[in-house]
Formats: structure tokens, C-alpha cells, sequence
């Protein structure tokens, strides 16, 4: 069927064949249907596909502070949970990166896991634990005695001044590094 369309860039009125031109360019439904179909098979194979590593070092931390690292493609999100059901999950990092360091975690057992940004799928990595039990009060106190020790060891010697029976004052006194050839 010719029907006369205006041309929308230049205004003119034109002959064309509308009907069929919009048969050509509009998906039938079937042809929908298989678009949908298509896009949800690679997309459920691309979650599937999509694996990633999680590493923690070090597994057992006495100060609170360890290191995070892990291979994955694209944004990621690290997530943190007191359980290993991640009931309720805290976003620790969300970014490019490959690594973040965590401080400043009290006593207790941290698990990990990545989570793709992209889709919020959960990455195929191990879960990874971190137990965290800092030094005893007394350990703690032990070490600040010896750190005081060598300091006041360190105050000694600098107002002491420099010692009068060492070696250069016994070479001045035997006359040998006084005198050159």
C-alpha cells in the first residue's frame, strides 16, 4: 500500500510503503520472546561463569589489622558478617581495587565474602574467617617494659657522652694514630 509520508528531516512529502516498512522493522513477538530468552541464558551463565579469590592474611590477627585480597573481575563489594550465614551483612569496600586492609576490629571470628557490583551476585569465592584475640593486659604491659628499658638504655648512653677508654683514645695514648709515615 503507497502512502504519501512527510519526510521528518526535510519536511517534503514522500511515497513509501509504510505498512511494510513497519513489518520489517517491529519484532514480532516470537522474535521478543527469543530476545528475552537469549539475554536471560547469558545472563544466568555469566553469574555462573563469574568466579573470584578471596585471601586473608593473617588468619589469626593479635592487633586487630589484617589484609584482604582477592582476584575478581570488575567492581566488587566485600561484605562482613559475625556468622557465616551472613544474616545481616556490612559492606567493608565497594570499588576496582584488588585489596583493602581492615584495623581497628575488636575480639571475634569476621567472615568475608565478595559480591559482583555489576549484578549483586554473590561471587564464587571461598568464604573466608578471620579470628581476632589481642594480647593479654599483661602481655601488653611486658612489652612496654622492655620498649622502656631500651629507651632509658638509649637516654643513658646519649648524656653520657662518648667513652674515654675506647679505642681511639688508646691509639692516642701508644702514639700510633698520631703520627702518619
Amino acid at each position: 500500500m503507497l502512502v504519501k509520508r512527510r519526510d521528518p528531516r526535510s519536511g517534503f512529502e514522500r511515497p513509501g510503503l509504510r505498512c511494510r516498512q513497519a513489518d520489517r522493522l517491529a519484532p514480532t513477538a516470537s522474535r521478543r520472546l527469543f530476545l528475552i530468552a537469549f539475554a536471560l541464558i547469558l545472563g544466568a551463565g555469566s553469574a555462573v561463569a563469574r568466579s573470584a579469590e578471596l585471601d586473608v592474611q593473617p588468619q589469626q590477627s593479635t592487633d586487630g589489622v589484617y589484609q584482604l585480597t582477592w582476584q575478581a573481575d570488575g567492581r566488587v563489594v566485600v561484605e562482613e558478617a559475625v556468622e557465616p550465614s551472613f544474616a545481616s551483612p556490612r559492606v567493608v569496600y565497594r570499588g576496582l581495587d584488588q585489596a583493602t586492609t581492615l584495623t581497628g576490629r575488636s575480639d571475634g571470628t569476621y567472615y568475608y565474602r565478595l559480591v559482583h557490583a555489576d549484578d549483586l551476585s554473590v561471587a564464587q569465592a571461598e568464604v573466608v574467617r578471620v579470628t581476632v584475640a589481642h594480647h593479654s593486659s599483661a602481655r601488653a604491659l611486658g612489652f612496654f617494659a622492655v620498649g622502656l628499658g631500651v629507651f632509658m638504655s638509649t637516654v643513658v648512653l646519649v648524656l653520657r657522652g662518648p667513652d674515654d677508654h675506647g679505642p681511639a683514645k688508646a691509639m692516642e695514648r701508644t702514639g700510633e694514630g698520631a703520627q702518619d709515615g
